[in-house]
Order: structure tokens, then sequence, then C-alpha cells
């Protein structure tokens, strides 16, 4: 009867677990060995049926083979027979759901289904759900449908079911949650098992109670109030913390954390303040505290982080790559302590060696410092580079009239002096030939330097080629433009002949057969045709609208100074027809035909001031007006042959005697220095074999003393100008603080304290807009009227409507000038074509237009150094010699 109890168990579904007894395939049943409250083992039916009639051996869960038996005598399919009090439960009281077998008389209900084979870990079996086995969740952590979902112990409930699951929540009463547990809130003093509980505290590891949050105490309401930052909660009171160093009379709780209470806050032993609240263990024996961190104490070339570990007197933390305590500057180490130098020597690498003089032995440059500017070179003391040894006690530069050559200062030779050394030859590519400053090769000497001549050598002098209306000094430059001349220094055509734009060709030759649109032929060359007021004319036959030429401005003739549409016109409207009397016309020399006159117009003088026209050119003169401003101490008279006046071999310079025009004689050198001296101090100013005109305000200079015929001036950007805290007042420079002139002449208005030409409309050559009258303004260095008022009545710019322009056009810029509280106008740069203003001049730029028009070829870079940007000499190929470039 024990294996039916057992029977019983499993039909009725008591306490065993089902992983431990259902192993039969459904619905059989399984047999259950009493001893081992297991399913029965076998190998053979036999052995089931002889332990339990009616079992079998069948295959069961995992493979294995267990006894199981038919499910009672119920005929109802998945029914089995109630076993109760070692018998099967007849019909005598079978309550519902359980069905009576009447013709077995045995009560029988339906077979419980097999149980699901979930994973315990994280799955439950929910009866009645597909699948059977539902993820557990936690607590507001994923769907639920039964409670069994939830967290077991936990108190939470799942609000959903299998038609719409829902959340394990916890009941209102135990709303926080903990390790997904519900728990009850508490207030101050309530007992606790975690600080989530406790509402505005924490809850005390030690008490489980909750308390107020650190550095916080409770009022008399229960509330927690909190201390200040300075303040430590001691005994429900804010007490103040203390620093290291200060009393504790509260006790260790009002000190640093770490520090100790013994009436003062103190670092426990074996430790080290740093700072107000901090302590640090470091050992002040063999260690240093710095900045927070302790660093062992270290000897001489041992390495170290911190001044402070070198620990002997005026150590350092010093050296490279590795960083080791040395001894501090001046001193070297004598394997105990630092020490210094005795006298007469001097410390190098931490070693002491003698001092050492000018040309003696040395193995360090600090040996050398006896003298200024010493260095030890290859073991011995000499000069720094770019200075040479003075014979007494020092290394110096070079005085300016000095080259250094040879570790020594020369004077600097001109061409044709002695010589010893290239370096001695200052000039460009200057080379001592034979103990003579000459040129190397084929070099020849332009007059400022050495260099290949692009052009043609004469006597031993390089002149460049030139086209006309360029400078020239011999005939043979004037080969760019052909049948050209060099007539009164500037390359022209020679009379009998004309220029036809292209080159010089007999006034008998056909002339260009039409110009281009805006132009106008006159002499048979083509010259741009010009508006009433238009600048710049040299033939009336320039001038249209019944204007002409005076003054190389096209003039309306009076009684017609009024400009409508570019036409001189008179009251009335009436237009000019007839020209003022102008430049004079002559008959061109050549046969004449009968039924053509051909004229030409002569070109009237433009030179103004101290100036006088040569060929095309208005040259300067002297300061007395009596001579050309062209220096001639090289060359001579050129009108006379060079065999009479080139005395000097080649390529030295002569020195011609102004009476005889020939190159003087001498006996001895006194002689011509003393003659050349002369010469130089009356019309020159000498600069090694460079010789420089005195010039006025706003013409070239390169050097200060040039400046003299405008006092007060000085070479700035290489023109004479006034410098900085001056201003020109028409006669010299003079203090901005000076008071300004009073008053101007008639004709002329005060701009910047300094008196300029009053201007009409169309009036030419304007700096500032105030020069410009009747309404017009400065616009590009003209006097123009604005838009609108372009019809010129009695010098005044008039609207068609009779109206007068009363709003200028913006021209210049007005700025301040320092010391003057009057506006001041700045003036426009007016540099056009290939030119570029520098200072306050424009300067032709070379033909490719990247450098500037100004050979450096003698001066190298010296003579660049005023023309910012371009202060670099270099070889210009499109010109083909040097020239100043950026």
């Amino acid at each position: 009867m024990r294996l039916l109890q057992a029977l019983c168990l499993v039909v009725l579904g008591i306490s065993l677990s089902a992983a431990e007894t259902i192993k039969c395939p459904s619905p059989m049943m399984d047999l259950i060995d009493a001893a081992t409250k297991v399913t029965k083992t076998c190998t053979t039916d036999a052995e089931c049926n002889a332990a339990f009639t009616g079992y079998f051996c069948a295959d069961g869960a995992g493979g294995a083979k267990f006894c199981c038996g038919a499910p009672g005598a119920c005929t109802k399919p998945n029914f089995i027979a109630i076993f109760e009090n070692d018998d099967f439960k007849d019909c005598t009281a079978c309550p519902a759901p359980a069905e009576c077998e009447v013709d077995a008389d045995q009560c029988c209900t339906a077979a419980q289904p097999a149980p699901a084979n979930c994973n315990a870990a994280v799955e439950v079996e929910v009866a009645g759900a597909d699948p059977p086995c539902q993820p557990k969740v936690g607590i507001k952590a994923g769907a639920c449908m039964d409670n069994a979902q939830c967290p077991p112990g936990s108190g939470a409930t799942c609000t959903g079911d299998m038609a719409a699951p829902g959340t394990c929540d916890c009941p209102a009463a135990m709303p926080v949650v903990v390790n997904d547990k519900c728990m009850a809130e508490a207030t101050i003093g309530d007992p606790c098992l975690d600080t989530a509980q406790c509402v505005g505290g924490t809850c005390s590891p030690t008490t489980k109670k909750c308390e107020c949050p650190p550095n916080n105490i409770k009022d008399a309401a229960g509330a927690c109030v909190a201390c200040a930052a300075t303040e430590v909660p001691i005994n429900n009171v804010c007490e103040k913390m203390k620093n290291l160093g200060e009393t504790c009379p509260k006790g260790v709780a009002q000190c640093p954390v770490g520090a100790i209470c013994n009436r003062f806050c103190l670092c426990p032993t074996g430790f080290q303040a740093n700072g107000p609240k901090d302590c640090i263990r470091c050992d002040a024996t063999t260690a240093v505290l710095v900045a927070g961190s302790c660093y062992p104490k270290v000897s001489y070339g041992v390495a170290c982080i911190v001044q402070e570990q070198c620990s002997f007197a005026s150590g350092v933390c010093t050296g490279t790559p590795g960083t080791t305590c040395q001894c501090i500057a001046g001193s070297v180490w004598d394997g105990k302590a630092c020490k210094s130098c005795d006298a007469g020597r001097v410390i190098a690498n931490n070693v002491c060696y003698d001092m050492s003089s000018y040309g003696a032995a040395c193995q360090v440059n600090q040996q050398c410092t006896g003298f200024a500017n010493g260095i030890c070179t290859a073991g011995q003391c000499t000069c720094t580079a770019g200075t040479a040894w003075n014979g007494a006690n020092a290394c110096g530069e070079c005085t300016a009239t000095q080259v250094l050559v040879a570790n020594q200062c020369m004077n600097k030779a001109p061409v044709g002096a002695a010589c010893m050394y290239d370096g001695e030859c200052a000039y460009l590519n200057g080379a001592c030939v034979n103990n003579v400053c000459g040129c190397n090769g084929t070099m020849q000497y332009s007059g400022s330097g050495c260099g290949v001549c692009d052009g043609i050598v004469q006597n031993n002098l390089c002149y460049p080629f030139a086209a006309k209306g360029q400078p020239c000094t011999v005939d043979t430059q004037c080969t760019k433009t052909g049948g050209t001349k060099c007539i009164g220094f500037v390359c022209e055509c020679p009379s009998g002949t004309t220029f036809n734009s292209v080159s010089c060709t007999s006034i008998t030759d056909p002339p260009p057969a039409t110009c281009k649109a805006g132009e106008v032929k006159v002499n048979d060359v083509c010259q741009p045709l010009l508006p009433p007021n238009g600048f710049l004319c040299y033939y009336k036959e320039q001038c249209s609208g019944g204007s002409t030429c005076v003054d190389y401005q096209c003039t309306c003739p009076a009684g017609f100074t009024t400009i409508v549409n570019n036409v001189c016109t008179g009251p009335g409207g009436v237009t000019a027809t007839t020209p003022l009397p102008g430049a004079v016309t002559t008959p061109v020399p050549g046969p004449v035909t009968p039924t053509t006159t051909t004229t030409t117009t002569t070109m009237a003088p433009m030179c103004t001031g101290n100036t006088v026209r040569i060929g095309t050119q208005c040259m300067a003169k002297t300061t007395d007006g009596a001579c050309l401003n062209v220096n001639c101490l090289s060359t001579g008279t050129a009108a006379i042959s060079p065999a009479a006046t080139m005395k000097c071999p080649p390529p030295m310079m002569n020195l011609i005697d102004a009476a005889t025009k020939v190159t003087m004689t001498c006996t001895d050198d006194a002689e011509c220095n003393v003659a050349f001296a002369i010469i130089a101090s009356s019309i020159l100013e000498i600069s090694l074999v460079l010789c420089y005109p005195y010039v006025a305000r706003g013409q070239p200079c390169t050097v200060d003393t040039q400046c003299t015929n405008i006092a007060g001036t000085k070479c700035i950007g290489n023109f004479c100008e006034c410098p900085s805290g001056t201003i020109f007042n028409s006669a010299s420079c003079i203090s901005i603080t000076d008071p300004p002139l009073a008053t101007c002449k008639a004709g002329e208005v005060k701009v910047n304290d300094v008196c300029h030409p009053l201007l009409p409309p169309n009036g030419f050559l304007c700096y500032y807009k105030e020069q410009c009258s009747g309404g017009s303004t400065c616009v590009d260095y003209q006097c123009t009227c604005p838009a609108g008022f372009t019809t010129i009545i009695n010098n005044v710019c008039t609207s068609p409507g009779g109206f007068t322009a009363t709003t200028p056009i913006p021209s210049a810029v007005t700025t301040l000038r320092p010391g003057v509280v009057p506006t001041t106008t700045t003036v426009a740069s007016m540099c056009t074509g290939n030119t570029v203003r520098i200072g306050t001049q424009c300067i032709t730029k070379t033909s490719d237009g990247v450098c500037l028009n100004v050979n450096c070829l003698a001066t190298a870079n010296a003579g660049c150094a005023n023309y910012a940007p371009y202060q670099k000499c270099a070889y210009n190929a499109a010109q083909k010699n040097y020239f100043c470039c950026p």
C-alpha cells in the first residue's frame, strides 16, 4: 500500500516538486518510489508491473525510461480516477467538477496538464498563459499579467491580466522601492532600512533611524536645517570649522579631515600640513613637501623635479635633457658643496677656466669674455661675426666709412683706388683687380657699381640704351627709337625729321594715314584731343569746343567761359568760333604742292620755376640759375672729345677743371684731394665717390644733407619733406605748435595752415577739396563739378536750370592734424599708370611693374631702405639691371 499512497500523492498533486515527479508522458501517471520520492526508473515492463499491476516501462522525460501507468479505469479521455484512503474514491461523494463513472463506481477528475519547462532564474509559469513561461519583472520595470511575475515577498502586485498586461506596483502605503521591495516612507527619527525611505534625511547605518543629512541639524520643529559651508554640526549645533593650527574647543569634529585635536587642530605624527586643511604623510628628514606633493631629498647630480629637493646650499634643479640638482650660476661643485671660482677664472659647464685674452688659447666662449664681443673659435679667442679687434681692448663694428675684411676694419675704397681685398671695393660687385678696385671679368662700372652692361660701353662706363624722350649722355644710347640722337641730354628726333609714333622719319616721308578716335594729327603725329579746361595740351589743335592751348590747358576765349556739352559758350548760347591766340603756326620746311599746304604747330614751353626745357624735358637748374643741375664730374663736357677729357686709366674717374674743361693735371695726391674737396663743398654732398645735388622740398634725395634748399627738411622716403612734428609754411618747415600764417595771398586758400592755390572748376592740379571753388571738389587732382551741375558759368558749377552747385562731391578724407583743432584734409593719392606712391611722391616702376625704377647697383639694399615695401636690391630681368624690389 506504500506505492499506492505515493501514487495518491501524484494524483492529488501534494507537495512534491513537479520537476522531481512528472517523468511520464501525459496523460500517463508516474509510479513514485516511496523511498526516493521520485518516479521509479526501469528497464523492462515486468519490473513496473511487479511493482504495481498495470504499470509498464515507457520512455519519459530526458530520454530515460520510467514506470508509467494508465490513469485509472475512467473511460472519459484525459480523466483519471481519484485515489483516496488507499483506494479509488467511489461515487458516494463525488463533488464537482469531478464526475462519477457509474459503471466503475469511481470518482474521476480531469488530468492535470504537464508543468511547463521554465527557466527558473528569469521566468515563472503562469497558468493559462500562452506561452505558460512568462518573464519575471521588477517593480515598475516591465509588463506583467500575473502576480507570480512580481518579485516574491516584495509586496508588489500586478495591475494587469492576460487581456491587458500591467506593471508590478507597490501599494499606496509602501510607495518607496528599495532593492525590488516596497517600503513605507519615514520621517526624521522613524525606523528605516534605507535612506530612500527617509523624507528630507538619511538612514543611519547604526541606529537604523532617519536622521538629518550631513552638515545639518534638527530644529525645534523637527525639520533639518543646513549649517553654513564654514560650519560643522556638533551635538545638533552648527559650530565653526577650524583650520590647522587653530583651537578646537568642540573637539576633533571641528578640525579638518585627518587632523587631530590637542587644544589645536594638528597633523598627526608622520604627517605634514599641506595648506590650512590637508595633512600629508611626508617625512621631513628624508623628503620635502612642495605644493601638496612629497619629494625625496637628493644630492648633487641626482635627478630632481623641484628645487627644494636639492639638499645642499646653493643647489638648483636644472639641466637638459633630464633635470638634476646642480650648483647655481657662478659656482661649481667641489665634491662637498657649491663654491665660486677664484679671481681671474670663469665658470662654464660647472668647471672653472682661466680667462683668456684676444688671440690666446681657449676651450669655451666664457674664457673670451674679458673683452667686448669675444668668442672662442677653433681653440682661440677671436671676435664675433661682424666685428674686428681694435688693437687695444675690444672687438667692435667698423665705422660707416670702413668695411670688415679678413677680420679687420679697412677703409672703403672707390673704383680706381688701391686695394688688397675684394671687400675693400665698396660698391656693387666691386673687385680688387691687380691691387686696384675695378670690376671682374666682362663686367663694367656704370658709375655706381659693376654689372653686365645692358647698353653701350664707352670710356669704360656703361650707358643704358634709351628710347625717345629718355635721358641720355651719348648718341649711341639712343637705340630704342630709330633715328633718335642725344640732344640736350634727351633722346630726340634730330632736325629735319619727325616722330611717327614708331621712329624718326624724314619730314618728306608720308605721315600716318589716320589717327585713332579721340586723337588729332599735329605735325603728322597723333596727339590726344582734349575738351575745354582739359590738361595737358602742347598744341592748339589738341583743344576742342572752341578752346585753345594756353599754359598747357585748353582754355575758352574771353566772353565764352561757360562750358556747355564741352563747348565754350557765350551769353545767349553763342558758341566760340575763334580760338585765342596761342602757339605760333609756321610752315613745315619741304616741298609744297599746288593743292596742299602742310603746317606744323610749335610746342609751347611748359617748364616753370627754376627749370629749363632741354629737348622735350624740363630740367632743374642750379640754385643760382646759371647751370643745369646735371653733375659732370666724371664725364666732363659732352661736346668735348672723349679723347681730350678722359685721361685717367679705366675704370678710374677724371677730375675735370671747370675752367679748362679738361682733366686736371697734378704732381702729388694732395693737390687732387684739395681740388676735389673745394669743388665738392661748393656744389655737392659727397658719400664715398657718389655725389648728390642739393634739392628743395618734394624733390628726390638720398641723404639728409641734400635737403638744404628748404630749411628744416629731411630726406624721408627718398624725398625732401618736413619731418614729423613740423609743417611747411610755404617757406620752411616749422613746428606744428608755432602760430600758423595769418593770411594767404589773393588767389590762395589756407589748408592745414599752409597756403595753396585756389582753382576754378576743371582746374588742375588740386590736392585738397578746399582748393576747388565754384561748387567743385578735388577728384583725381582736378576740380570737378558734381553730377547735374556740369555747365560752368563764370567759373561756377551750374545746372541746366541755372541753379548753382551747393554740395561738393566727396573727395579726399578729412582728418585732424596733431596739435591743431580745425579740420584738415588729407591729400589723395595721384599716382597713375606704371607708378606707385612712395612717401609723398609717385615713383615710376620697371617696365614689368615688379620693381621701382630706382637703380641700386652701387648702394645695394641700403639704397632701397627708404622705399618700403621695395627694400630689396635685386636683379630685374625685364630691364637687365639691379633695382629696388619688394
